[in-house]
């Protein structure tokens, strides 16, 4: 585990250094990127109170700028609010669907079905709440 540790901290120190490495030229002034020029620090500052905040997709953080990063962020809004109505719309559709399932079946075939799905549901939440619990984990190759 200390070597894990020790491995670790020894490659963000490389990663840091290269990072800083990069970010200057030859004469060691340090080089800003087209990116950080879009806005004016004063704008920037008075706006910081309606920054929008959000996860950027995978691989955009290096190369998008604030002005960008704020229309993802809104167009990430957009989408989840249009997503969660067709969600709850697909919910409906799947509980009408069941219920035209449960129409075809007798009294007695349904009370039978009922009552599995109440097994079935008691069974899940039973393994949700042990899955909770830690165990430890045989050493690999011990048992060999």
């Amino acid at each position: 585990m200390k070597n894990h540790i020790a491995f670790l901290l020894l490659t963000l120190s490389c990663v840091a250094s290269f990072a800083t490495a990069q970010d200057r030229d030859s004469s060691g002034i340090k080089m800003i990127a087209s990116s950080e020029i879009d806005e004016p620090k004063s704008q920037a500052a008075s706006s910081t109170a309606t920054l929008l905040k959000g996860r950027l997709p995978r691989y955009f953080a290096a190369f998008v700028n604030l002005k960008q990063r704020q229309t993802i962020y809104r167009l990430q809004g957009e989408y989840k609010s249009r997503i969660d109505e067709l969600q709850k719309k697909l919910a409906e559709l799947k509980a009408e669907e069941q219920a035209a399932y449960d129409a075809v079946l007798t009294d007695a075939q349904l009370k039978e079905v009922e009552t599995l799905r109440v097994q079935a549901t008691a069974r899940l939440a039973t393994r949700k709440s042990t899955s909770n619990i830690r165990t430890k984990h045989p050493k690999a190759g011990a048992d060999r």
